[in-house]
């Protein structure tokens, strides 16, 4: 078992580290003037986002030109979002509101995107705040690099809540790995609030958004368009989409349970083996753990590998934090490392066999 321990560690060493040598190796992209930039076609889906969607509207007002078409799709809402995103539509031209007929994120996306004409999408979500100029540095990467799928990165504000900042520090490994897997040429994840796709990756992969799933239309999309397109992350600080930290540990734990349900219906092998390999790590952790307490003999083999998860991590997170300005997290890498094995463990067992539920 000592020995199959060391395999799995080794081989999620390996991952990481192919990760973090992509990510190192990936110069940050600097925007060009161009005289041709493609169209572009700003789509939200909304959902009783009174309280958030302002904050979004904010930081798109000053770069709304930059978008041929910027569509909001209402799906049921029934507090305020109808009434300020009206408000909002009637001072531009080319801003759409329409309400949706069918149900769902899936559904909404599909009848947003039909109303659109530009060869460009771009997605992102009514709880996010776009940082400045980031709708131009799209279409200038996209006209340089003529890739399918562009993943953005995505951080989370947060207060000095030690809750919210663990949040943050936990999120930004996802990102991470996120970005080293697609620059390494195998994207595994990617996320609906800051991802920008052609209308001929969208056209082939709108059938195939898994709608038994209740999320993962990003990431289905992704499995489905690596297949046959170019795939790629946006490396630039100043690209970063900013969404809100979960309150409260108990709606923190039903997203990451929902993000977790999805898994279920994943195809890709790619995104399997290193789902299952995370899983196997955590698992080991905490089964050398429990049993190290009765065998103390354990504690070696527990403690190392520990520590060489730990440090192979800091090798991806330490440089893509600073990069990102987010420098303030890395302390907190240590005590995430410490709870996440539980956490993964308790996330996953709910996602594949409770209920879920949306927001």
């Amino acid at each position: 078992m000592i020995v199959f321990a060391y395999i799995i560690i080794g081989l999620y060493a390996v991952f990481v580290l192919v990760c973090a040598g992509a990510w190192r190796r990936r110069k940050p992209f600097t925007a060009t003037p161009r005289t041709k930039l493609p169209s572009l076609a700003v789509v939200v889906c909304c959902r009783n986002e009174q309280e958030r969607i302002p904050a979004l509207l904010q930081s798109l007002s000053g770069q709304i030109m930059q978008a041929q078409e910027v569509i909001f799709a209402n799906d049921h809402s029934t507090d305020r979002t109808e009434e300020l995103l009206t408000n909002f539509a009637a001072n531009y031209q080319h801003v759409k509101l329409f309400n949706c007929t069918g149900l769902g994120k899936k559904n909404a996306l599909r009848e947003a995107i039909e109303r659109t004409g530009s060869n460009l999408i771009f997605c992102t979500d009514a709880d996010c705040i776009l940082p400045q100029n980031h709708l131009a540095i799209i279409k200038n990467y996209m006209a340089a690099h003529q890739c399918g799928l562009l993943i953005g990165g995505v951080k989370l504000a947060h207060s000095d809540k030690l809750f919210e900042r663990l949040q943050a520090a936990e999120f930004a490994s996802l990102i991470a790995a996120t970005a080293g897997a697609a620059m390494a040429a195998m994207p595994i994840m990617c996320n609906g609030a800051n991802l920008t796709f052609t209308r001929a990756v969208w056209q082939a992969g709108k059938e195939h958004l898994n709608d038994d799933e209740l999320s993962g239309d990003d990431v289905f999309l992704l499995h489905h368009a690596k297949r046959s397109t170019k795939i790629d992350f946006l490396k630039a600080p100043d690209a970063f989409v900013t969404t809100t930290a979960s309150t409260s540990l108990l709606s923190f734990f039903e997203q990451r349970k929902r993000w977790s349900s999805k898994s279920r219906a994943y195809a890709d092998p790619q995104t399997v083996t290193v789902a299952g390999l995370v899983f196997l790590v955590a698992a080991l952790q905490v089964g050398f753990g429990f049993a190290a307490i009765f065998l103390p003999t354990l504690w070696t083999v527990t403690v190392l590998m520990f520590c060489l998860k730990f440090l192979t991590d800091c090798l991806l997170l330490v440089p893509f934090l600073r990069f990102s300005k987010q420098e303030k997290l890395i302390p907190l890498l240590l005590p995430v490392a410490l709870l996440y094995p539980f956490y993964i463990i308790l996330t996953a067992i709910a996602g594949l066999f409770g209920q879920v539920r949306w927001r």
